[in-house]
């Protein structure tokens, strides 16, 4: 039930194509992926064309598609498909399981050369099969760890639909025109990022200019200056640009200022608006995980590579409060008195959380503005140390200068992971008990993957992980219900009762993530267990938890019992 309510509610969110799509495709929601390269859809001819000269990209069609249109460059194409490494054929991605097929736009640098190439020449409903050499895939430098280098690539795919690329709102009313495009880009700017751009608006009656700002810098989809017509349509239009792309939009007064006008720009009332644009540049802003953090890329890093929790990193960075402008830090400092080193272990607590979490994202190079709330920063004690308010938000200027190179997990000895995974735990304990439960989390979701895909160790050695696995489970449990994600808790605690089926922690803190999560039937049960094996010391906290479970259930059946008695007065009157 719980699997259908969450398929439902992304299904609410999903936007008209994607439904559409989504009727026509249920029954194929449950098929095997790996039957996906099966015979029974190859009723076309076996034939393999070349769809570049160079034949780098071949096309063999599995199930012709209906029609003559086929998708062009700014189409936001839906499609599924199932990637596998040639020869080999090991899979290496798919979403034909997925509820919602993968949208993309053409042309945008969303996807790889070979797609870009082979996509258009496919129609509406079309199955084929896309063979795609390393040049037109990932080149020499592959996608590690699922792709190696210089790796060909057989992709099986459907096209379902897709959307013209000048259409900005569902009515087709406004227009986009691309007047320039840069041909070798891929990147196109995101949500929340900054771009900077020429911009020039024009009343299309009288080609009157009301503004023109050069070098303009905005947010993406949040449009606040009085200039922008309603609706973001200057972001979403933005959004299909890559750098150096020059176009226009159309803009209907129904979509602009209407009846009205805006005497503020001198736009007269039922005005048709055309908005010239040129995107310069832009600066990428990615939110840190689930929290708060907000990180700008001013300068690109190089490589791929981004550190790992626990290893040491090089940073310089500064630190500023938003509101008093106060600065508070400063890596390194030039002050012999207030020298601050300017190498640390990632996510031991030694920087401010918002600084730890950014540079775990960050590659050799990059240079980043991070924004952050005020419980991102030092905490209470060392905020004090440091005289800045509690309650300011706080900016951060850091640059990876470099870090320590680790062997990767599956390139370690048994022996070398459990090491690792102990150092982890202490350095996840020691947060935990500094009141810092979110980098101590890290630290224990790091080390628990050490031996999550191993099945092959002796009994006594796995003993000897499970000493240190069972606490990494309960503590995460335990850092979840400090956050409230009361799904999560349950997982770890889950998981920790999978190694010892009785411990009295674990059936405790899961009936606590069964409380909040309103699974009172589920939470009463753990509570009961624990209390079959519980020793004085928590029996009293276990009766406290069982109490309140009980209230809730309680509530919850008088709540029932009124709706239901409503319903039935309802039904009786009638």
């Amino acid at each position: 039930m719980d699997a259908e309510l969450a398929v439902a509610a992304e299904i609410m969110e999903m936007d008209e194509p994607t439904i559409e799509i989504l009727e026509n495709r249920v029954p194929d929601l449950g098929r095997d992926p790996y039957d996906s390269f099966s015979e029974d859809e190859r009723d076309q001819e076996d034939i393999t064309k070349n769809i570049t000269k160079d034949g780098g990209v071949t096309k063999r069609i599995l199930r012709a598609g209906k029609g003559l249109k086929m998708p062009e460059k700014g189409d936001e194409v839906y499609v599924t498909y199932i990637g596998r490494l040639v020869p080999g054929g090991q899979i290496f991605d798919q979403n034909v399981d997925e509820v919602a097929p993968f949208k993309f736009t053409l042309g945008s640098g969303m996807v790889i050369p070979g797609w870009e190439e082979g996509i258009p020449t496919m129609k509406e409903g079309e199955h084929a099969i896309l063979t795609i050499k390393p040049e037109y895939g990932y080149g020499g430098v592959g996608l590690p760890p699922k792709i190696p280098a210089n790796a060909t690539l057989e992709f099986k795919v459907q096209v379902w639909s897709w959307k013209p690329s000048n259409a900005l709102t569902k009515d087709g009313k406004v227009i986009l025109k691309k007047t320039k495009q840069d041909e070798k880009g891929w990147h196109a700017p995101k949500d929340d990022w900054e771009v900077i751009v020429n911009l020039k608006g024009i009343i299309t009656d009288s080609e009157t200019t009301f503004v023109e700002r050069d070098d303009f810098a905005f947010t993406l989809g949040k449009e606040t200056d009085p200039i922008f017509p309603p609706g973001c349509l200057i972001s979403k239009a933005i959004q299909r640009f890559k750098r150096r792309d020059q176009g226009f939009l159309v803009v209907p007064p129904e979509h602009a200022y209407g009846r009205y006008g805006n005497a503020s720009l001198g736009i007269p009332p039922f005005a048709t608006l055309r908005y010239e644009l040129e995107l310069l540049r832009w600066h990428q802003v990615d939110k840190i995980g689930d929290t708060p953090v907000l990180k700008k890329i001013l300068v690109e890093g190089t490589g791929w590579e981004k550190p790992h929790v626990g290893t040491v990193v090089e940073v310089r960075a500064t630190g500023r409060c938003v509101q008093c402008g106060k600065h508070f830090l400063q890596i390194p400092s030039s002050d012999s008195s207030t020298r601050q080193e300017s190498h640390f272990v990632l996510c031991s607590g030694a920087l401010p959380e918002a600084v730890e979490l950014a540079v775990e994202h960050m590659r050799v190079g990059e240079k980043a503005l991070v924004t952050a709330p005020a419980n991102f920063g030092y905490g209470e004690s060392l905020a004090r140390q440091v005289d800045i308010p509690q309650q300011d938000d706080l900016e951060f200027e850091i640059e990876l200068v470099s870090f320590e190179r680790t062997s990767e997990m599956w390139d370690m000895s048994h022996d070398e992971r459990f090491v690792e995974m102990q150092r982890l735990r202490e350095m996840g304990n020691k947060l935990f008990k500094d009141g810092k439960p979110r980098l101590a989390r890290k630290n224990y979701e790091r080390a628990v993957k050490f031996f999550q895909h191993e099945y092959t160790l002796d009994p006594e050695y796995q003993a000897r992980v499970n000493l240190v696995l069972l606490p990494c489970y309960l503590n995460l449990a335990a850092c979840y219900l400090k956050a409230q994600e009361w799904t999560r808790a349950i997982h770890y605690a889950s998981k920790a009762l999978n190694i010892d089926r009785g411990n009295v922690k674990a059936l405790y803190r899961r009936a606590q993530g069964y409380l909040g999560r309103v699974d009172y039937e589920l939470a009463k049960k753990d509570c009961d267990s624990a209390l079959e094996h519980a020793d004085e010391t928590v029996e009293k906290e276990l009766v406290i938890l069982l109490k309140h479970v009980q209230m809730r259930m309680k509530e919850t059946d008088a709540k029932q019992k009124k709706l239901f008695a409503k319903m039935l007065s309802g039904v009786v009157s009638a």
